[in-house]
Protein backbone atom coordinates (compact mmCIF):
# COMPACT_ATOMS: atom_id res chain seq x y z
CA UNK A 1 0.00 0.00 0.00
CA UNK A 2 1.22 3.77 -0.99
CA UNK A 3 2.24 6.30 1.48
CA UNK A 4 -0.95 7.98 0.31
CA UNK A 5 -3.16 5.05 0.48
CA UNK A 6 -2.05 4.73 3.91
CA UNK A 7 -3.15 7.91 4.98
CA UNK A 8 -6.26 7.47 3.62
CA UNK A 9 -7.52 4.75 5.20
CA UNK A 10 -5.93 5.81 8.90
CA UNK A 11 -7.94 9.02 8.39
CA UNK A 12 -11.19 7.43 7.31
CA UNK A 13 -10.80 4.83 10.07
CA UNK A 14 -9.92 8.18 12.68
CA UNK A 15 -13.42 9.08 11.63
CA UNK A 16 -15.64 6.18 11.30
CA UNK A 17 -17.51 7.27 14.41
CA UNK A 18 -18.23 10.47 12.76
CA UNK A 19 -21.64 10.86 11.23
CA UNK A 20 -20.79 12.59 8.53
CA UNK A 21 -17.11 13.56 7.03
CA UNK A 22 -15.17 15.88 7.93
CA UNK A 23 -12.86 18.37 5.05
CA UNK A 24 -9.69 16.25 6.07
CA UNK A 25 -10.80 13.05 5.38
CA UNK A 26 -12.75 13.73 2.18
CA UNK A 27 -9.36 15.75 0.63
CA UNK A 28 -7.82 12.12 1.54
CA UNK A 29 -10.69 10.05 0.41
CA UNK A 30 -11.38 12.12 -2.90
CA UNK A 31 -8.25 11.73 -4.55
CA UNK A 32 -8.51 10.50 -8.35
CA UNK A 33 -6.98 8.32 -10.66
CA UNK A 34 -4.59 9.65 -12.58
CA UNK A 35 -5.06 9.06 -16.08
CA UNK A 36 -1.32 7.81 -16.30
CA UNK A 37 -2.36 4.71 -14.22
CA UNK A 38 -5.52 3.86 -16.78
CA UNK A 39 -3.66 0.07 -16.78
CA UNK A 40 -4.40 -0.48 -13.25
CA UNK A 41 -7.96 -0.78 -13.97
CA UNK A 42 -7.76 -3.92 -16.35
CA UNK A 43 -8.63 -6.92 -15.44
CA UNK A 44 -11.54 -8.94 -14.07
CA UNK A 45 -13.10 -7.13 -11.18
CA UNK A 46 -16.67 -8.38 -8.79
CA UNK A 47 -18.67 -5.62 -7.28
CA UNK A 48 -18.73 -5.76 -3.34
CA UNK A 49 -20.22 -3.04 -2.16
CA UNK A 50 -22.24 0.03 -3.73
CA UNK A 51 -24.77 2.63 -3.35
CA UNK A 52 -26.81 4.95 -5.74
CA UNK A 53 -28.24 8.52 -5.65
CA UNK A 54 -31.73 8.53 -7.24
CA UNK A 55 -34.68 5.61 -6.31
CA UNK A 56 -34.08 4.59 -9.67
CA UNK A 57 -30.25 3.55 -9.22
CA UNK A 58 -30.92 1.94 -5.76
CA UNK A 59 -33.61 0.09 -7.19
CA UNK A 60 -31.28 -1.05 -9.89
CA UNK A 61 -28.31 -1.86 -7.05
CA UNK A 62 -31.54 -3.58 -5.04
CA UNK A 63 -32.22 -6.19 -7.64
CA UNK A 64 -28.76 -7.15 -8.10
CA UNK A 65 -26.93 -10.74 -6.61
CA UNK A 66 -23.72 -10.22 -8.33
CA UNK A 67 -22.28 -8.55 -10.59
CA UNK A 68 -18.46 -9.16 -12.60
CA UNK A 69 -16.60 -6.39 -14.62
CA UNK A 70 -13.99 -7.06 -17.09
CA UNK A 71 -12.04 -3.93 -18.32
CA UNK A 72 -9.86 -3.87 -20.84
CA UNK A 73 -7.98 -1.74 -23.63
CA UNK A 74 -9.02 -3.32 -27.14
CA UNK A 75 -6.53 -3.42 -30.35
CA UNK A 76 -7.28 0.01 -31.29
CA UNK A 77 -5.41 1.51 -27.97
CA UNK A 78 -8.19 4.30 -27.79
CA UNK A 79 -11.19 2.46 -26.55
CA UNK A 80 -11.81 0.97 -23.60
CA UNK A 81 -14.12 -2.13 -23.07
CA UNK A 82 -16.57 -1.91 -19.78
CA UNK A 83 -18.06 -5.52 -20.30
CA UNK A 84 -20.52 -5.79 -17.26
CA UNK A 85 -22.78 -9.09 -16.15
CA UNK A 86 -25.63 -8.97 -13.86
CA UNK A 87 -26.87 -11.89 -12.39
CA UNK A 88 -30.21 -10.29 -10.50
CA UNK A 89 -32.60 -11.61 -8.33
CA UNK A 90 -35.23 -13.37 -10.32
CA UNK A 91 -32.06 -15.12 -12.22
CA UNK A 92 -32.21 -13.04 -15.09
CA UNK A 93 -28.48 -12.40 -16.70
CA UNK A 94 -28.02 -8.89 -18.00
CA UNK A 95 -24.99 -8.08 -20.26
CA UNK A 96 -23.56 -4.44 -20.86
CA UNK A 97 -21.12 -3.89 -23.20
CA UNK A 98 -19.79 -0.87 -23.03
CA UNK A 99 -17.19 1.25 -25.39
CA UNK A 100 -15.40 4.23 -24.25
CA UNK A 101 -12.68 6.91 -24.56
CA UNK A 102 -10.17 8.21 -22.21
CA UNK A 103 -8.41 11.81 -23.04
CA UNK A 104 -4.89 11.11 -22.47
CA UNK A 105 -3.86 14.61 -22.17
CA UNK A 106 -6.05 15.14 -18.75
CA UNK A 107 -4.73 14.89 -14.84
CA UNK A 108 -7.60 12.71 -13.60
CA UNK A 109 -8.53 9.29 -15.42
CA UNK A 110 -12.00 9.83 -17.00
CA UNK A 111 -13.99 7.46 -19.45
CA UNK A 112 -16.78 8.41 -21.29
CA UNK A 113 -19.27 5.95 -23.47
CA UNK A 114 -18.95 5.80 -26.94
CA UNK A 115 -21.59 3.00 -27.10
CA UNK A 116 -23.59 0.98 -24.82
CA UNK A 117 -25.19 -2.75 -25.98
CA UNK A 118 -27.31 -4.32 -23.42
CA UNK A 119 -28.72 -8.06 -23.88
CA UNK A 120 -31.02 -10.07 -21.19
CA UNK A 121 -29.97 -13.97 -21.23
CA UNK A 122 -28.19 -13.32 -24.86
CA UNK A 123 -31.38 -11.33 -26.37
CA UNK A 124 -30.13 -7.71 -27.40
CA UNK A 125 -32.53 -5.34 -26.31
CA UNK A 126 -32.65 -1.54 -26.51
CA UNK A 127 -31.07 0.94 -24.38
CA UNK A 128 -30.45 4.48 -24.81
CA UNK A 129 -28.14 5.86 -22.64
CA UNK A 130 -24.50 7.61 -21.90
CA UNK A 131 -22.14 7.15 -18.81
CA UNK A 132 -19.67 9.27 -17.19
CA UNK A 133 -17.30 7.04 -15.42
CA UNK A 134 -14.50 8.97 -12.76
CA UNK A 135 -11.97 6.49 -10.97
CA UNK A 136 -10.85 7.26 -7.44
CA UNK A 137 -7.58 6.02 -5.80
CA UNK A 138 -8.24 3.06 -2.96
CA UNK A 139 -6.67 -0.12 -1.77
CA UNK A 140 -4.54 -2.85 -3.78
CA UNK A 141 -6.80 -5.22 -5.04
CA UNK A 142 -9.72 -2.94 -5.21
CA UNK A 143 -11.31 -0.49 -7.71
CA UNK A 144 -13.65 2.88 -7.05
CA UNK A 145 -15.75 4.68 -9.46
CA UNK A 146 -18.04 6.78 -9.90
CA UNK A 147 -20.59 6.25 -12.69
CA UNK A 148 -22.62 9.05 -13.72
CA UNK A 149 -25.47 8.24 -16.00
CA UNK A 150 -27.70 10.63 -17.93
CA UNK A 151 -31.42 9.03 -17.20
CA UNK A 152 -30.90 6.82 -13.99
CA UNK A 153 -28.74 8.96 -11.95
CA UNK A 154 -25.41 8.10 -10.31
CA UNK A 155 -23.70 4.88 -8.80
CA UNK A 156 -20.72 4.72 -6.49
CA UNK A 157 -19.38 1.02 -7.35
CA UNK A 158 -16.87 -0.56 -5.10
CA UNK A 159 -15.54 -3.78 -6.77
CA UNK A 160 -12.56 -5.87 -5.37
CA UNK A 161 -9.84 -8.24 -8.01
CA UNK A 162 -11.52 -11.41 -9.10
CA UNK A 163 -9.99 -13.65 -6.45
CA UNK A 164 -10.18 -11.17 -3.70
CA UNK A 165 -13.20 -11.00 -3.10
CA UNK A 166 -14.74 -14.25 -1.45
CA UNK A 167 -16.12 -13.95 2.27
CA UNK A 168 -12.67 -15.38 3.66
CA UNK A 169 -11.69 -12.34 5.98
CA UNK A 170 -13.01 -12.45 9.73
CA UNK A 171 -16.18 -10.58 10.49
CA UNK A 172 -13.91 -7.89 12.45
CA UNK A 173 -11.99 -6.73 9.07
CA UNK A 174 -15.36 -7.25 7.03
CA UNK A 175 -17.05 -4.87 8.89
CA UNK A 176 -14.03 -2.46 9.28
CA UNK A 177 -14.53 -2.55 5.22
CA UNK A 178 -17.66 -1.41 5.09
CA UNK A 179 -16.92 1.33 7.41
CA UNK A 180 -14.71 2.92 5.39
CA UNK A 181 -16.49 2.56 1.89
CA UNK A 182 -19.52 4.39 3.71
CA UNK A 183 -17.05 7.36 4.76
CA UNK A 184 -15.53 7.47 1.55
CA UNK A 185 -19.41 7.17 -0.03
CA UNK A 186 -20.36 10.13 2.19
CA UNK A 187 -16.89 12.49 1.30
CA UNK A 188 -18.63 11.93 -2.59
CA UNK A 189 -22.49 13.16 -1.21
CA UNK A 190 -23.65 9.69 -1.76
CA UNK A 191 -26.73 8.74 0.42
CA UNK A 192 -25.72 5.26 2.51
CA UNK A 193 -28.52 3.75 3.91
CA UNK A 194 -29.45 0.13 2.09
CA UNK A 195 -26.10 -0.13 0.36
CA UNK A 196 -25.73 -2.99 -2.30
CA UNK A 197 -23.32 -5.61 -0.60
CA UNK A 198 -21.89 -8.75 -1.83
CA UNK A 199 -22.22 -11.88 0.34
CA UNK A 200 -19.18 -13.19 -0.09
CA UNK A 201 -21.26 -16.65 -0.95
CA UNK A 202 -23.12 -16.33 -3.57
CA UNK A 203 -21.48 -18.13 -6.93
CA UNK A 204 -20.30 -15.36 -9.82
CA UNK A 205 -22.37 -14.72 -12.85
CA UNK A 206 -22.00 -15.99 -16.45
CA UNK A 207 -18.79 -16.66 -17.61
CA UNK A 208 -17.93 -15.69 -21.44
CA UNK A 209 -17.93 -19.41 -22.43
CA UNK A 210 -21.42 -20.18 -20.22
CA UNK A 211 -24.67 -20.00 -22.23
CA UNK A 212 -26.92 -17.47 -20.75
CA UNK A 213 -29.16 -20.24 -20.51
CA UNK A 214 -26.57 -22.22 -18.09
CA UNK A 215 -26.25 -19.05 -16.09
CA UNK A 216 -30.09 -18.16 -15.49
CA UNK A 217 -31.35 -21.50 -15.31
CA UNK A 218 -34.85 -20.96 -16.28
CA UNK A 219 -35.75 -17.90 -18.54
CA UNK A 220 -39.29 -18.62 -19.94
CA UNK A 221 -40.34 -16.77 -16.78
CA UNK A 222 -37.81 -13.73 -16.81
CA UNK A 223 -38.64 -10.27 -16.93
CA UNK A 224 -36.99 -6.81 -16.82
CA UNK A 225 -37.52 -3.27 -16.86
CA UNK A 226 -34.94 -1.53 -18.55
Amino acid sequence: MTANMRRVVLLLLLGVGVSTAVPDQCEAANKRQPTAELDKIYGDWVLVWAVGDTNKTREILSGTNTSYAQIQLLGDNQTVQFHERNLNNVSSCISFDIRLTVNSTAEQLTLHTTNINMDLNGVPRPYNETYQILFYLTCKDCLLAVINTAEHGRFLMNYRKEGHHQNNTPPAERQAAEQLMKKQAECLSFPTEKPYVYDGQTGETVKPEESWEEAAGNKDNLTLDP
